[in-house]
């Protein structure tokens, strides 16, 4: 793995100029490509959005040039109770593909001469899933929920017609469901295209029944550290946070709607536990299912006949919140992802009732003591199972509300459009291309394919009790490093901090003294490769080297970093600053963990802005009451005595 150069030759500037132009004119090439279906019946649902009733409706392509090689894309949501083989899809008059009504699988038909099934396919009814065929002269690609499902080959023949038909085939053997977003493109697509396609659900904005959200009351301090309102909930209220579905209209408030009786669906959210030592139950959907903390950090889903699914151990702060999200399909699985990673999947029974309509938050049937203490926010409730990129997405992405993130996609851009696009970004290019020497220049590292390390978003940087970064799933991204490197990026980080980035020269003199230059640059290009490598998970934190030779630390947010929080924090007034500034300093004592002499003024400035913050806010606050006096007390003894200091007494 190595880095790349400052000043990039103009060979490799022109190559990777005809990538771009190579890529901008793929995309435009696709998004002008799409013909999207039209209904030759009145359709029940809205534009995109059909609903057939397995008699007489279909969505039609129309008469469109089918090519030798060519990609078809939709999505569809079976009815139950299939009273026959019904035709999900017609190419040309002579290929079908059919649901199979007794194993839910595809059965890839040429017309009079050829059959063959595609067991891999499961139909799952009453929920949306995504399916893309693509047919290159004689075989067809089966791609569902963006996943290979299998490849048909057929005998070469000419199509009977230029027609392509969703929904209606010979032997009156219609589609009962509903299609959405069906497109035809003239080429075929490649793999990756399918998941990409399989990530966004157009509807779930338009149709009724795919999403809910909302929050609780507003708490300024969780506002201020995570941007978020969470809704608090304490382990011995008397009123559930009880939702009841109405069918209506989605509403980001309190107020709720009729659950529908589909048999799968998704429940995510993001949770701050007062504590891990306890049961608490989380969620409750009617009589269907409930999700709850178990002792031992554990979870646990339980189903309508009280069947327990126990997942494996998970670790959960109380220091950050984590996102939990569950996906589960009737009869078939249901699957628990942690931080935007799939954790564990377990087969499933029947979950369904529909006695009671309510989503319950917090609360518990097994009574108070079993209620759910700390913080929730951005609570969503799906009817269909989302894929593992929207859950990601939903991590990733916390800023992004459900509108957006799972927004319908575009119609394509005419050709006019699409040439004046094209243009623009030549221009925007050429100018990049010609000022880049102006700018700070950022070094990155290649990574292969075979190197490359998974993405955590949101990693953070803890220095009291550490040195660590910590990825969401609990690991330290430093633990492969020497000492010497880490003592290496600890001085860099610290002097950045400091807002006075590290020279190579003082790299140079405080790490490799007695050595000529080639070992420095040896050495210090190695130390170098080898950070990189740690942080390549972690896109919140960069090592940036500029054209002034200065190394830095770059963080995309100043908060990820518990020695900024602890600044701001002693800047406020408030309880809830005050008792978060003393749970980071419980963590331990700065950069405790190894020998950092760059760390000696930092602890020196620290105790002391600690010693006049705590002044301050015995100060300001003649008023304080008790409990807030022992916590400023706490905060100052700690530093003033440089040892954690023993529980004080209540007076």
């Amino acid at each position: 793995m190595g880095t790349t150069s400052i000043h990039a030759p103009r060979t490799a500037v022109s190559a990777g100029l005809a990538k771009v132009f190579a890529l901008l004119l793929s995309i435009l090439c696709v998004q002008s490509g799409f013909a999207n279906g039209h209904i030759t019946k009145s359709p029940l649902g809205g534009a995109r959005h059909y609903t057939l009733n397995g008699k007489d409706g279909m969505v039609d392509f129309g008469d469109v040039p089918i090519p030798d090689n060519f990609s078809i894309s939709f999505w569809a949501k079976p009815y139950p109770v299939l009273e026959h083989n019904e035709t999900l899809i017609s190419i040309g008059g002579e290929y079908l593909l059919i649901i199979d009504r007794f194993t839910r699988s595809l059965q890839a038909i040429h017309v009079d001469i050829y059959k063959a099934k595609i067991e891999q396919v499961h139909i799952r009814e009453r929920c949306w899933q995504h399916f893309m065929f693509r047919y290159r002269s004689d075989s067809l690609d089966v791609f569902q929920d963006g996943e290979p499902k299998g490849t048909v080959y057929f005998p070469l023949t000419k199509m009977r017609s230029s027609r392509i038909i969703l929904g209606a085939g010979p032997w009156n053997a219609n589609f009962k469901g509903e299609f959405a977003d069906p497109f035809f493109y003239g080429f075929p697509l490649q793999n990756n295209a399918a998941k990409d396609f399989a990530s966004i659900f157009p509807l779930d904005k338009a149709l009724s029944d795919n999403l809910s959200f909302f929050s609780g009351h507003t708490e300024k301090s969780w506002k201020e550290a995570f941007g978020k309102t969470p809704l608090q909930l304490s382990k011995k209220q008397d009123s559930p946070v009880s939702l009841t579905f109405d069918g209506t209209n989605v509403d980001r408030h309190p107020k709720t709607r009729k659950i529908p009786s589909g048999n799968c669906g998704t429940i995510a959210l993001w949770v701050l536990p007062e504590t891990s030592t306890r049961v608490m139950s989380m969620v409750n959907i009617g009589n269907s299912f409930a999700l709850r903390f178990e002792e031992g950090n554990s979870i646990n889903f339980v189903a309508q006949d009280r069947s327990d699914y126990r997942f494996k151990e998970v670790q959960l702060s109380q220091n950050w919140p984590t996102h939990i999200a569950v996906t589960f399909v009737e009869e078939e699985e249901v699957i628990l992802y942690l931080n935007g990673r799939e954790l564990e999947r377990k087969p499933m029974g029947p979950v369904w009732r529909t006695e009671k309509t309510t989503l319950d938050l917090g609360t518990s049937y097994w009574g108070h003591s079993q209620n759910f203490a700390g913080c929730m926010y951005d609570v969503g409730y799906w009817t269909r199972p989302l894929s593992a990129r929207e859950v990601e997405r939903l991590f990733a992405h916390p800023e992004e509300t459900a509108d957006n993130l799972l927004a319908p996609t575009g119609n394509g851009f005419p050709p006019l459009a699409s040439m004046a696009i094209l243009v623009v970004t030549a221009v925007i290019i050429g100018i990049l291309i010609i000022y880049r020497k102006k700018g700070t220049v950022i070094s990155r590292p290649r990574i292969s394919k075979s190197s490359r390390l998974p993405h955590y978003p949101k990693a953070t940087v803890q220095l009291f009790g550490g040195p660590y970064i910590l990825l969401p799933n609990g690991n330290n991204a430093l633990d492969g490093l020497t000492p010497k490197i880490k003592e290496l990026l600890m001085f860099i980080l610290l002097r950045t901090l400091d807002g006075n980035p590290a020279l190579t020269t003082e790299l140079n003199e405080v790490f490799w003294p007695d050595q000529d230059t080639r070992k420095r640059k040896n050495n210090r290009g190695v130390s170098i490769r080898r950070i990189r490598e740690a942080l390549a998970p972690c896109p919140e934190i960069e090592l940036i080297y500029d054209n002034d030779k200065r190394w830095s630390v770059k963080l995309t947010n100043p908060m990820l970093c518990d020695f900024n929080i602890l600044n701001d924090l002693t800047g406020r007034s408030s309880k809830e600053a005050m008792e978060r500034a003393l749970s980071i300093l419980k963590q331990g004592e700065f950069l405790a963990r190894g020998k950092y002499p760059s760390a000696l003024p930092f602890r020196k400035s620290l105790a002391k802005k600690l010693t006049v913050a705590g002044n301050f806010w015995l100060s300001e606050n003649s008023g304080i009451s008790v409990s807030e006096r022992l916590i400023v007390e706490e905060i100052l003894a700690i530093h003033t005595r440089n040892q954690t200091p023993e529980r004080i007494k209540q007076l």
